[in-house]
């Protein structure tokens, strides 16, 4: 296996063997274990190369082999891989446009998803967004002596950001060069979610917080950053995500936040857990679908089956439900998902709307594409 024929012969044996089941990254991480001399530049180039396929694949002739979908995936994804280009027999100086068209879905994307625009995302992957905790001109002190480039985020002013967010390319490796204390990887959309609903509570005064399905405590951790006197309770059925959250938490020297582990589908396990605590705001970042993120997952849009949804569809307006009891007179329910598809987000916007208890104050959906961010759904209810 030697020059392209080694090159190729590991991109098609990972394409032709890789069947979606777990996260592509985790999956080439153990593939190259197996091939421990694989030198740093032929890994780059073979990961490039099978990414590029799964961002491609459904958007070119289906007959086209495996690697004439890399070479004119190459230019849809405008790859600037020169090695993996000159393996593959790629003129990178040359663009070749490729004749490609929109894969069917079939499943309805929220009304106001560019559905062209939102298939094309997963050409490219994302860049990456930092929320600076502390030490500001030190963070970007650190990455201009390292030569990383950013951007400040400039949110609109209806957002009312009282902190930093700057963007950074997807490759930088950030985590050698920045101390963890001084920042949080947050999308720019997710991040946008948060400061959405605060608009809404900003004249409520509230005190008293639950994020119900907290997952490794990115929302929980920016409520802290926009004030540190908020209350916190941070719950998830998964007690290995709730160690590492209070982990972050000791890191960013949080306090006031406590977390629980609750199955937020069972009222009866809420119950025994909270008793009867009223919140003054309710965090629901529900499981979903993730199509919102899969321009960095591209695996998921090549695998996807509209059978898949049938795993979220019977958990969001249930865990929902089930919070508002725990909600006072007044106070607000956040719904929040990371899906474009309709039945996600609208879907169950409609049926909490018909709840007596809820009052729909605002939805929409946070579109990340034309900034190379996630694209999030967020509804904001009342309890009446």
């Amino acid at each position: 296996m030697q020059g392209m024929n080694f090159l190729t012969q590991h991109i098609t044996g990972i394409i032709s063997t890789y069947d979606g089941s777990v996260p592509l990254a985790i999956y080439l991480k153990g593939y190259f274990k197996q091939y421990p001399k694989i030198g740093s530049r032929d890994r780059k180039a073979i990961a490039e190369g099978v990414y590029i396929y799964y961002r491609s694949a459904l958007f070119l002739d289906p007959e086209t082999e495996v690697l004439e979908i890399i070479r004119q995936g190459y230019y849809l994804c405008r790859s600037s891989n020169a090695f993996l280009a000159h393996k593959l027999g790629i003129d990178p100086d040359v663009t070749v446009p490729a004749d490609a068209y929109a894969p069917e879905i079939g499943v309805p994307l929220s009304a106001s998803v560019d559905e062209a625009a939102w298939l094309k995302s997963h050409w490219t992957q994302p860049d990456v967004f930092i929320r600076i905790v502390q030490n500001e001109g030190l963070v970007l002190e650190l990455l201009d002596q390292n030569q990383i480039p950013y951007e400040q985020e400039d949110f609109p002013a209806r957002y009312q950001a009282t902190y930093t967010c700057i963007r950074v390319p997807n490759s930088a490796p950030i985590d050698k060069i920045l101390f963890p204390e001084d920042y949080v990887i947050q999308d720019r959309s997710s991040q946008l979610a948060l400061l959405t609903a605060s608009g809404f509570w900003k004249d409520r005064s509230p005190a008293y917080f639950w994020d119900v399905c907290s997952g490794a405590g990115g929302k929980t951790l920016q409520l802290k950053h926009l004030d540190p006197q908020y209350h916190i309770t941070a719950s998830d059925i998964r007690k290995s995500i709730l160690f590492n959250l209070r982990g972050r938490c000791a890191n960013y020297g949080f306090k006031g936040i406590h977390t629980k582990e609750i199955d937020a589908t069972n009222p009866a396990a809420i119950r025994k857990q909270l008793g009867q605590k009223q919140y003054d705001v309710v965090l629901c970042d529900v499981p979903c679908s993730g199509s919102g993120t899969w321009s960095r997952t591209p695996e998921q849009l090549y695998f996807f089956n509209a059978e898949y949804f049938d795993r979220f569809a019977h958990l969001q307006y249930p865990i929902a439900v089930n919070t508002i009891p725990f909600i006072r007179k007044g106070g607000l329910l956040v719904y929040i998902t990371c899906s474009v598809m309709h039945h996600e987000n609208e879907g169950v916007t409609e049926q909490l709307s018909a709840h007596p208890e809820l009052r729909l104050l605002h939805q929409e959906i946070i579109d990340g594409v034309e900034h190379k961010a996630d694209t999030l759904f967020t509804a904001i209810f009342e309890k009446l």
